[in-house]
């Protein structure tokens, strides 16, 4: 009698702990529809912010029951220190893969369990909803509300075609705009796309409906591409960052072959914010380039702080990933053998905002 009674006491628990954790998932879902401040944002692949709002991973533990397996999306409000969830991935062994992006509509992603998928879909970050394929494949993209820019392969030889499709996401109908050979970058900038020709070697400017506007050469793998003013390119790579002028056709190096000195630039992104171009770089510094001097400056450090000083004994042993809000610097570190992820928020003068730990 006593273990019938334990077992129902068991099961009532499960069944309360199941109840609680939907309604929670239902009450997070339902509360972004009025708190999430939207802005009008390109989901542009690997570029993980909206506004300041950041998307993140977060592992399901046995407390989330029935959601026990996988991994949850969560876009966190940094000015409210908020985070909601936006997507679910329930399948053992199953996670999200790295593309993603959000804009102020939805989330969008491909998933990982045996191999990298290239299948892309995506969500409404409000409400319930379902996850909808949006592509086939597609390794890079660049998404607004009613169309989605891509490459079906990140990497080709330059004798192969991996020519730009438009995709318009009301018709579901997709057409190629644009033949080459692209590889390495997807980027809107504004009214334009850039890529990079593995074919012709060139760095692309290309408008929305397919033309090439501005060509150059002297780049070989490219990480990040964008405007910097109406006449200007901006170019990163691993160890460079230069500045094309259209009209003049002059290249300028702000930085160049750094990885000499070890401290190259960590992840495949950098700002551009009232004329100035931030970026981390693999010793979790922070810098700021004036794009009109030419003159540096450190804005942080990450090892100043005493925490990170001590656990972080090796670089090598260190992954980051870096986003760029509105207002502020999101870091995504990885350490301590990868097992401890913290989300470290700097403002653009360098001021530390917050430490939000996530596991």
């Amino acid at each position: 009698m006593k273990k019938k009674k334990i077992l129902f006491v068991m099961i009532g628990m499960l069944l309360l702990t199941s109840i609680t954790s939907v309604l929670i998932f239902l009450m997070q879902r339902f509360q972004k529809i009025e708190e999430i401040e939207r802005w009008p944002s390109v989901a542009n692949v690997y570029e993980r912010n909206m506004g300041d709002c950041i998307l993140f991973r977060k592992k399901n533990k046995i407390f989330n029951f029935p959601f026990i397996f996988g991994e949850r999306l969560c876009l966190y409000d940094i000015n409210k220190g908020k985070y909601y969830s936006v997507a679910m991935e329930n399948i053992p062994f199953y996670t999200f893969g790295s593309c993603l992006a959000v804009n102020k509509e939805k989330v969008y992603f491909n998933t990982f369990g045996a191999e990298e998928n290239s299948e892309l879909y995506s969500k409404n970050i409000s409400g319930i909803g379902i996850r909808r394929k949006v592509l086939n494949n597609a390794s890079l993209f660049s998404a607004d509300d009613s169309r989605i820019y891509y490459l079906k392969d990140s990497e080709v030889d330059e004798d192969e075609s991996n020519p730009l499709y438009v995709k318009n996401l009301k018709t579901g109908k997709s057409k190629k705009i644009t033949e080459g050979a692209f590889v390495f970058v997807l980027r809107r900038d504004q009214d334009c796309l850039y890529t990079f020709d593995n074919r012709t070697k060139e760095v692309c400017e290309i408008s929305l409906n397919g033309k090439k506007q501005a060509q150059f050469t002297g780049v070989t793998e490219p990480t990040w591409i964008g405007r910097a003013s109406k006449d200007e390119i901006i170019v990163m790579e691993y160890n460079n960052i230069l500045l094309y002028n259209k009209k003049t056709k002059e290249k300028r190096y702000y930085e160049k072959n750094i990885s000499k000195h070890r401290n190259y630039i960590a992840c495949d992104q950098i700002h551009i914010k009232n004329k100035k171009c931030y970026y981390v770089n693999n010793a979790l510094e922070g810098y700021e380039i004036d794009l009109s001097s030419g003159s540096k400056k450190k804005i942080f450090s990450v090892l100043d702080m005493e925490k990170y000083k001590k656990a972080i004994t090796d670089l090598e042993n260190v992954y980051i990933e870096t986003n760029y809000c509105n207002s502020y610097i999101v870091i995504d570190l990885f350490y301590d053998s990868f097992e401890r992820e913290d989300l470290i928020i700097y403002s653009y003068d360098g001021k530390l905002k917050e430490v939000f730990k996530l596991r």
